[in-house]
């Protein structure tokens, strides 16, 4: 596979990027979260308007964009001749929509519970069943009015949609592989216990660290209290980065700006989301810029898998009023 020198160069760029940023953190993590987070004493939660926004809202595109993505599926699925094959895709992209709709929900709830003071209302199987009435409800409407949308939006998007999931699972297993095996402690963590020896750097991964009771007792401490590095809303934010690649399907946004513009969103969101995450004292700057990294490796990976796969496919053109056809060549 021949590889852009575009790609290359804007690669380099980007690797060069969050390197800088891991170097300074390796050196200056505690250094740079002391002057940045904004914690009041007692508080194991930021009352920061900017750090409590992100923290509830902050990971949420990749839910959305799952939805987006399973309802291209299953509307693909749905317009083709009814086969086994069809009708298992429909189910997997219904499935995929209301899972991801209904973890959403409850993400918001609990984030949001954290920072209002009402985390003792939650919890229980009634809190479930309307988290997944909530999501039912978001994905019918997404998928009700993506219905309207032509056949040849979903011929075009069918591999996105594939390689956006293909990117959610693998930066889910790398994050949290790597969450359980450095259990490194958050700095607000530390903050609560006004104990910075703890601080350990990135790379001083420890076994399963001990939560001693009066910890519990007192401050309430968790298995949440060591799972900074990296950071998982960080790599969930910057999934808006496989956004990038859709521009270039359609003719009409194939140009330089429509580009610049998606590239400058994704990217400003992906960081505002970073800096939050350090403004709250959740993680320190390797563990964001970490996490962004790897869902940007995981992008790269995925669309370079998708376009050998896709070699070997032949998605036919159709005109609107017919179904799409999925013709497999010889592989």
């Amino acid at each position: 596979m021949k590889i852009k020198k575009s790609s290359i160069i804007s690669f380099s760029i980007v690797t060069l990027c969050f390197l800088t940023l891991f170097l300074i953190g390796t050196f200056y993590d505690l250094e740079i979260s002391k002057k940045l987070v904004d914690l009041e004493s007692g508080n194991y939660y930021s009352k920061n308007f900017f750090g409590a926004f992100f923290e509830i809202v902050g990971e949420t595109p990749i839910y959305w964009l799952s939805i987006f993505a399973g309802a291209i599926v299953f509307h693909n699925a749905k317009r083709r001749e009814k086969t086994w094959i069809t009708i298992v895709f429909m189910i997997l992209g219904l499935a995929a929509a209301v899972g991801m709709a209904t973890y959403m929900v409850s993400r918001l709830f609990k984030y949001s519970s954290q920072h209002f003071d009402f985390e003792h209302l939650l919890g229980g199987p009634v809190d479930f069943i309307c988290y997944l009435l909530l999501g039912g409800a978001i994905t019918f409407l997404v998928f009700y009015f993506m219905n309207k949308i032509p056949s040849s939006f979903y011929n075009k998007m069918i591999v996105w949609a594939f390689v956006f999931f293909a990117v959610v699972i693998t930066q889910r297993i790398c994050t949290t592989v790597l969450k359980t095996l450095a259990s490194r402690p958050r700095y607000r963590a530390m903050f609560m216990l006004e104990d910075f020896e703890m601080f350990k750097r990135w790379y001083e991964f420890q076994a399963k660290p001990e939560i001693l009771d009066d910890w519990k007792t007192l401050y309430g401490a968790t298995s949440d209290w060591f799972k900074s590095f990296p950071s998982g809303h960080s790599a969930a934010a910057a999934t808006v980065l496989a956004l990038i690649y859709i521009p270039s399907m359609f003719e009409k946004t194939n140009n330089l700006k429509v580009k610049a513009i998606f590239v400058s969103v994704t990217v400003i969101y992906t960081l505002l989301v970073m800096l939050s995450r350090i403004v709250v004292g959740a993680h320190f700057l390797t563990d964001v810029s970490m996490g962004a990294y790897i869902t940007y490796l995981c992008c790269l990976l995925c669309d370079a898998i998708s376009k050998v796969l896709v070699k070997k496919i032949k998605i036919t053109p159709l005109p609107e009023n017919t179904k799409p056809v999925l013709v497999e060549e010889s592989l």
